[in-house]
């Protein structure tokens, strides 16, 4: 899967323009500020209909009203006033996309304006989530995914559901209707919480029993399917990690450091498996007299998380409590680059569009020149941001096209041999 061609408009700072992109690798250039990161964030709208830096689209829309001039002004007038939260024809970015992929060539586009979001896939319009993921597969690496390492387990979590959704859409629809199911179990803890008693314990599991069912039913499917990415992704991630943290000038020698991931759920057996739909169904009923204490259900998905250890020669270890900030950078790449393998190898070889913002602040050269040879041979387009163009990144990556963004516009500079 590759971008041939983005048409943006009105989005942030970038400028009304078509950047066409090589099927391979693309350096975006420029000083801080220019808009590098938003062009990447662009395209990632297209994925995962959000962005990664803020949860409110409305800021994606570039702000264009320039400022007025108030002198000789009569202060008690405001008719000169305009709210700057009212709606217009000109409150409104565009973001469209041709994408060729193993299932042809398809035209993705994304309206956002104050009233809400427009999604259009070949000129029709999308209602529901399940019809948008997977239709662009897009991973994406940058300063924010250290959190994946360092966060709250709901960084982890989301990790995990954001590559799932992309090859199974109807993750998507179980996610929502295990939400809404919990919600609904916890509203019913709390109404009668006051009520509960051991004696009474029969009358509250009949009570809640219908969202015991559709909690077992659908975290079933969740949990297998966080436990099967975790388990197709663990050696990758594994091998990404001993090359970003001990390559050297040597490509043969790699340090003794290495790194694992596990799963780590309510709904797995002493095995290491995940439980039956019936099994997990019991584990949810047998919870309840935790589940009035705390006055919310205390098992379940919205609890996973992963166990990520480094073992540096001494045992392994918390990446989240022990890891530096070079072997945080590392794990994180290391997860990206393995899930990006993954989505190859479950979408008939059909690889993601790989982005990857500001390496250079991110790593260091060892880490830098390590990944520029997996990108030299990986099988996915990569787009980098850069301040600047690396040596290394012309003379590893063959055939690498060079984009310089300033004041919003990007131009293309050279195409290297």
């Amino acid at each position: 899967m590759h971008i041939i061609r983005i048409s943006l408009s009105g989005f942030r700072n970038l400028v009304k323009q078509d950047i066409s992109f090589p099927e391979r690798v693309t350096a975006i250039v420029g000083d801080n500020g220019q808009g590098k990161t938003n062009l990447l964030e662009s395209i990632y709208l297209l994925s995962q209909a959000r962005s990664f830096r803020t949860s409110k689209q409305v800021e994606l829309i570039a702000w264009n009203e320039k400022p007025r001039s108030y002198s000789n002004l009569d202060l008690g007038d405001t008719s000169h006033i305009q709210d700057p939260f009212s709606s217009s024809e000109s409150d409104k970015c565009t973001v469209s996309a041709k994408i060729i992929a193993t299932d042809g060539e398809k035209e993705i586009k994304y309206d956002i304006t104050p009233a809400g979001r427009n999604v259009y896939i070949n000129a029709k319009r999308i209602s529901n989530a399940s019809s948008f993921y997977g239709q662009v597969r897009v991973v994406e690496f940058g300063a924010h995914d250290l959190e994946i390492i360092k966060g709250a387990p709901s960084c982890r979590r989301r990790f995990m559901d954001r590559a799932i959704a992309m090859l199974d859409r109807t993750y998507v629809e179980r996610a929502v209707a295990y939400s809404r199911a919990l919600k609904s179990r916890n509203a019913i803890i709390r109404e009668n919480r006051e009520n509960f008693s051991k004696s009474k314990l029969d009358e509250f599991v009949e009570l809640l029993s219908v969202w015991n069912t559709a909690l077992a039913q659908h975290g079933h499917f969740i949990a297998r399917m966080r436990f099967d990415f975790i388990q197709g992704i663990s050696q990758r991630f594994k091998r990404y990690y001993q090359i970003l943290a001990g390559s050297s000038d040597n490509e043969t020698e790699i340090r003794r450091e290495r790194a694992s991931v596990r799963y780590c759920s309510d709904f797995l057996d002493n095995s290491g498996v995940i439980k039956s739909q019936d099994d997990i169904e019991m584990v949810i009923s047998q919870a309840i007299k935790s589940d009035f204490a705390k006055s919310t259900t205390s098992v379940g998905i919205q609890r996973d998380d992963l166990e990520i250890d480094i073992d540096v020669g001494s045992g392994e270890k918390s990446a989240r409590h022990c890891a530096s900030q070079g072997q945080t950078r590392s794990l994180a790449l290391a997860l990206k680059l393995a899930t990006a393998d993954f989505l190859t190898d479950n979408s008939e070889g059909d690889a993601p569009i790989f982005l990857l913002d500001d390496i250079e602040s991110e790593l260091d050269m060892r880490r830098k020149k390590a990944l520029f040879k997996l990108i030299a041979h990986s099988k996915s387009q990569f787009i980098i941001t850069l301040p600047y163009l690396l040596k290394d990144l012309e003379n590893i990556v063959p055939h690498l096209a060079i984009l310089q963004i300033t004041n919003g516009l990007a131009e293309v500079r050279q195409t290297t041999n």
